[in-house]
This record gives structure tokens, C-alpha cells and sequence, in this order.
């Protein structure tokens, strides 16, 4: 029967014997030194040999360890990493598509603007304003500037803004009365004598109206007519041209008995422009004359 030779009981290791070594060696160190300082020298020379021995034998020992047979060998382990399989991740971004949507326009109609234009209510002229206003209009130097820059409504229309204002005794009257053509003659204060034409004369000749009274420039006349007369400030109106004359009678046939027959008569004599009108007492220029009218044609 065979016995596993490293099988066996446990009786100490190395490292218990040498421990005990070292001790036996540091109690014979101590011994000696103290043998030195004895008397008998002689005697701690014996005890020096005597201790050295187990140091000795410690050395030895120590030099020639035990090689223990049944000690295992563990076998070196080879560790191989495998490097782990790397996997590719291809991430692909879809292309972002932005679409554009344009605001919508939105246009604002602004309200139609009424503009109430209110013309106040101006009372008739008194004759204290008239009175007043003859004073004033006296002053004025720039009608002939005013009127050939204007026509003759605007003009009168000026003057009687500037009255209501500087001419107290005026504010809020009507000063302008311009002629029509059932009363061609302006009124006491400013106005327009009325210019007749084709349309307001049916058989001439027909007079111009005489302007304001103040102020305001005379009427036309027409079909041989005379121009109105200006007031204090104002142009006379031009006279109308004369009518043509009438045409001749026309000849007689002859006959058995007058073979000859009778010549046909001259036309009449146009009728004389119309006189102009007179300008301003103050200031204003006259009017002009008309052209007189042509003699008829003669008829054979």
C-alpha cells in the first residue's frame, strides 16, 4: 500500500525553525556580552564559542533552504483579449425641407373724407356800413394788381373778405350784389355789372351793367351796346361791336314789255360799335369801343 509522500501530517515549516534561530541567537549575543563584563574572562571566551554555534547553524540554515517537493506548481495562465467586434452605426439625417408661405397682404381702405364746408349766413348791407366802406375804400392802391390777376368775381370777393374784417360796422354783412340780366347794374356797395352776350340778348343792342357803387368793375355790352361805367374803383365795360347791315333787295326780272328788268338794291349800313364804359371815379380804367357793324351786300 503506497502513501502519497505529500500527504503528511503537518509538523512545522521552515519559517517556525528559523524564528526559533534567531532567537537562540540573540539570547547567546546577549549572553556573551554580559560574560565580558564578568571577571573570568576566560570562562566568556568558552561561552563566546559556545554561543557562535547556533548562529552558525542559523547561517547554514539560511544559505541551503529545503527545496519542498510537494509544493504545486501553478502553471502560468495565458490570458488572451479578444478585441470585441466594433459596429459601424450610420446615422443619416433626412434633409429638412422648409417651405416658405408668404404672409398675406392686407390693405386697409381709408374712410372717404366729407368735408362740410358750412358758409355762414351774411346779413343785408345797412347804410352805416355804407357809409363806413366809402371811407375805406378810399385807401385802397392795389386794385389794378388785384384785378389783372383775377377775374372780376374773385376781385370783388378779396376786397369784401378785407371790409368784414378792418370795417367793424360791416362784420358779417353781404357787401357783393352782382347784376344779372333782369338787373345788368351792381349793387350799392361791391359788385359785377352783368356782360351781356348772344345767349341774354334776343335783339340788340344791349348796355352793360354799371359795377358797384364802391367798388367792382362795369359790365360788356352787346350787338352795339355800351359798356357799363365803373363806381368809385373799378374798369368801365367794353362796348359791343355794331350789327352788320342788311343785304339789298334783290333785282326785277325783265319782262316782254321791260325786257331790261330792274337792278337789285345796296345793303344796308352796319350799325356803330357800342361805346366803352367809363373806368373809376378813383381808380379803374374805361372800357373800349365796340366795332361798328358792315354794310349789306347788294343783290342784283
Amino acid at each position: 500500500m503506497s502513501t502519497d509522500p505529500c500527504v503528511l501530517p503537518s509538523t512545522g515549516g521552515f519559517n517556525d525553525l528559523l524564528a526559533g534561530a534567531i532567537l537562540v541567537v540573540v539570547a547567546g549575543v546577549a549572553l556573551v556580552m554580559w560574560l565580558r563584563e564578568s571577571r573570568n574572562r576566560a570562562w566568556a571566551n568558552r561561552m563566546s564559542v559556545i554561543a557562535v554555534l547556533p548562529l552558525a547553524l542559523a547561517g547554514l540554515v539560511s544559505v541551503n533552504p529545503m527545496v519542498d517537493d510537494c509544493t504545486e506548481t501553478t502553471a502560468a495562465t495565458t490570458t488572451t483579449t479578444v478585441a470585441a467586434d466594433t459596429t459601424t452605426t450610420t446615422t443619416v439625417v433626412a434633409e429638412a425641407t422648409t417651405t416658405t408661405v408668404a404672409p398675406e397682404t392686407t390693405t386697409t381702405v381709408a374712410p372717404e373724407t366729407t368735408t362740410t364746408t358750412t358758409v355762414p349766413t351774411l346779413v343785408p348791407i345797412t347804410q352805416t356800413c355804407v357809409t363806413a366802406l366809402t371811407t375805406w375804400v378810399a385807401n385802397i392802391t392795389d386794385y389794378a394788381t388785384i384785378s389783372a390777376a383775377n377775374s372780376a368775381e374773385d376781385t370783388v370777393e378779396h376786397y369784401a373778405d378785407l371790409a368784414r374784417t378792418e370795417v367793424s360796422e360791416c362784420a358779417g354783412m353781404d357787401l357783393v350784389q352782382n347784376g344779372t340780366a333782369d338787373s345788368p347794374d351792381a349793387g350799392n356797395a361791391f359788385g359785377v355789372g352783368f356782360s351781356f352776350t348772344a345767349a341774354t340778348c334776343a335783339s340788340g343792342p344791349c348796355n352793360g351793367g354799371a359795377g358797384g357803387t364802391l367798388l367792382g368793375d362795369a359790365g360788356d355790352g352787346y350787338a352795339g351796346g355800351n359798356g357799363g361805367n365803373a363806381g368809385q374803383i373799378g374798369n368801365g365795360g367794353d362796348g359791343g361791336d355794331g350789327i352788320d347791315g342788311a343785304t339789298g333787295a334783290t333785282g326785277v326780272n325783265g319782262t316782254a314789255i321791260a325786257p331790261g328788268g330792274g337792278d337789285g338794291s345796296d345793303g344796308s349800313d352796319g350799325n356803330s360799335g357800342g361805346n366803352g364804359g367809363a373806368g373809376g371815379t378813383t381808380l379803374g380804367d374805361g372800357g373800349t369801343r365796340g366795332t361798328g357793324g358792315g354794310r349789306g351786300a347788294r343783290r342784283n
